[in-house]
């Protein structure tokens, strides 16, 4: 980490805004989460092979990069209209898509249900998110390849 916040552009410049270490921002059972992650400057772009080789470019111009801010929006009979909400987050998405939708949360999803996004007379600032063990969404998977395997099967088997 500390060689990382030393390293400098050919004009004396931080290449990384941040270094942190991957353990602190992954939370959940998310599994394979990287060492450290290196948040560059405007400007920086990062490669990384997978031997662990690094080359880092400085770009003369702008060209697509991450940003850590973004925008949210959200739109619906049952979404506040023109409100402001703080600290939501990339992770906030997929919980509250599946909150929306009637879907059980994974327990150990990160993020959270903005619940905040929604108009206080509608049902769904009413309903409480339903929480589930990580393998509910794997088990419907394998039921899902198995109906469609029995539906190629008879496909197979019934065809004249």
């Amino acid at each position: 980490m500390k060689e990382l916040k030393l390293l400098r552009d050919p004009e004396g410049k931080p290449l990384f805004e941040e270094v942190l270490l991957g353990k602190n921002l992954y939370k959940g059972g998310c599994g394979l989460v990287p060492d450290l992650v290196v948040v560059p400057r405007e400007g920086v772009e990062v490669y990384c092979g997978l031997k662990g080789s690094m080359t880092l470019e400085c770009m003369p111009h702008w060209r697509a990069n991450h940003r850590r801010k973004g925008i949210f929006i959200a739109y619906g009979k049952d979404i506040k209209k023109s409100a402001k909400i703080k600290d939501v987050r990339i992770f906030d998405v997929a919980p509250t898509i599946l909150f929306m939708f009637g879907k059980p949360i994974p327990k150990d999803m990160d993020g959270r249900v903005l619940r905040e996004i929604f108009k206080e007379s509608s049902s769904l600032a009413r309903r409480k998110p339903r929480f589930v063990d990580p393998s509910y969404y794997a088990k419907i998977v394998e039921m899902e390849k198995i109906r469609r395997g029995v539906e190629s099967l008879k496909g197979k088997l019934f065809k004249s």
